[in-house]
């Protein structure tokens, strides 16, 4: 090849396809299928919107605040499908703690109305669309992420007493006679004495004159 044809750029081989397996096997198609419901796409895209408004009326969630986008994505070995993206539109702290819930009761209710939806649903993903202006938290300390959670920082309880403690891996093993003994010796210590009930002696005390009047 000449100095000529090489700066124009002449005679230069085309580049070959990558094969090796380094990118992704799903693609997303930029031209979407007919809108129309009687095309096999169109009639899975109404099962999907059934599907998300169930999930949402059954959970009581407001269905402005979740809405789904459907994409036509196709993968090596299957045929086209689609990609459903479900995208929060309103900001509550407890719809990001209960979204894989959400996403499961939401495939729970897809083949319920379609059971072939495993052949076609090619993945699920989500997206945040919130407003400028929404409320929610932002980010925490970078140590907070590695320490210690708090249950695990609380200080460990105080053993027992030495005495109620057994010795380990040993037993103390009595004999029946010997346990009597001890009884008797617990009955013999606590038994009330003689002198904690000796009668008043009658005589121990003076005998009182009344006073004459003056």
């Amino acid at each position: 090849m000449s100095f000529t044809q090489w700066l124009l750029g002449r005679g230069a081989s085309p580049a070959k396809p990558s094969s090796d397996g380094k990118h992704s096997k799903l693609s997303f198609q930029t031209s979407q299928n007919s809108k129309s419901t009687e095309s096999p796409q169109g009639v899975r895209k109404e099962i999907l919107r059934m599907a998300l408004r169930e999930s949402l009326k059954h959970n009581g969630i407001p269905v402005k605040w979740i809405s789904a986008d459907a994409l036509v994505a196709s993968a090596t070995g299957r045929q086209p499908g689609l990609h459903v993206r479900l995208i929060l539109k309103h900001w509550d702290e407890r719809l990001p703690v209960h979204t894989m819930a959400f996403q499961q009761n939401f495939e729970t209710r897809l083949l319920t109305l379609d059971p072939m939806a495993s052949s076609w649903l090619m993945g699920i993903s989500w997206q945040y669309e919130l407003p400028a202006d929404a409320d929610w938290p932002r980010m925490p300390h970078p140590g907070t992420w590695t320490a210690v959670p708090a249950a695990e920082s609380l200080p460990a309880p105080s053993p027992l007493p030495q005495e109620a403690q057994p010795a380990s891996g040993q037993m103390t093993i009595r004999t029946r006679s010997e346990l009597e003994r001890e009884l008797a010796d617990d009955d013999e210590r606590f038994r009330p004495s003689q002198s904690d009930f000796a009668a008043t002696q009658t005589g121990s005390y003076a005998a009182t004159q009344p006073a004459p009047l003056k």
